[in-house]
């Protein structure tokens, strides 16, 4: 979801794409998973402050998939990235940049986080992972893929 120049303010569409999303949270599948909610800046204004502005538009979001559709807390992870991983990097200042992203998110062995694929039916099953063919731009906080277990 979007957010106004120099604004963590939920807006009404952030709203409308916010429902979506916490009806699938509390859902059964997902409801033992963990999600990081990242918020991000443009370009414009200083980096302390705009890292700032970011972690709060993060945490505008989780207050509302809490207060709105009871999502434990502790199942949401916010961080604020400020202007440092742009959608568009071509044009820092866009508006495209001034976002909230989330993410399905694991603990690694070492305590990192991970990206979670969902599990084939088959140990190695022909599911093939998109993201080996086409860059769908999935992986916005640089994670390694979580590597199937037919390719370990």
């Amino acid at each position: 979801m979007f957010f106004a120049y120099d604004s963590a303010r939920l807006t009404p569409e952030a709203r409308i794409q916010l429902e979506p999303l916490g009806e699938a949270l509390r859902a059964e599948p997902l409801a033992g998973h963990g999600f990081l909610i990242a918020g991000h800046t443009d370009a414009a204004g200083g980096r302390a402050y705009n890292r700032r502005l970011s972690l709060a538009r993060a945490r505008a979001v989780k207050a509302h998939l809490v207060e709105t559709y009871g999502i434990a807390p502790e199942r949401l992870r916010v961080h604020g990235w400020g202007p440092a991983r742009p959608k568009d990097p071509d044009a820092p200042l866009s508006r495209v940049n001034r976002r909230v992203e989330v993410s399905l998110i694991a603990p690694a062995r070492s305590g990192a986080l991970r990206f979670v694929l969902p599990v084939a039916d088959g140990p190695c099953s022909d599911l093939a992972d998109p993201r080996l063919r086409t860059d769908l731009d999935l992986d916005d906080f640089r994670a390694a893929p979580t590597p199937r277990p037919c390719t370990e």
